[in-house]
């Protein structure tokens, strides 16, 4: 659900880091399949976001990555690359996912 993408954007933007408001974030965004539905942008707003307010929840990043891994051909290379450095931040050190995303990234663009 982008809400939940665009709340934790807006809160990370203002650097607000509301304990009880991530924590309800972080529910909703694994419940009912919530990260599965994210579309490319809101995905990396979504890592961003929890990166940016250094709310460690292993769980959301965990399904973060793997919601990035399906849709890492339809992530533009900012995207890419933030949601990355989101993972990163967050501590994820995954092989698969940084393998992938250099490959992606330093892939010749097709004129």
């Amino acid at each position: 659900d982008v809400r939940v993408a665009r709340t934790a954007w807006a809160y990370a933007t203002l650097g607000i880091r509301d304990k009880p408001l991530l924590r309800a974030l972080s529910r909703r965004l694994l419940l009912r399949d919530t990260v599965a539905r994210l579309a490319p942008s809101a995905l990396a707003d979504a890592a961003w976001s929890w990166a940016a307010l250094d709310w460690r929840a292993e769980a959301v990043f965990n399904a973060l990555r793997a919601r990035a891994l399906e849709v890492l051909p339809d992530l533009t290379p900012s995207q890419l690359a933030t949601t990355a450095w989101a993972l990163a931040w967050l501590g994820d050190r995954d092989p698969l996912f940084l393998e992938t995303a250099v490959e992606r990234l330093t892939r010749p663009s097709p004129d």
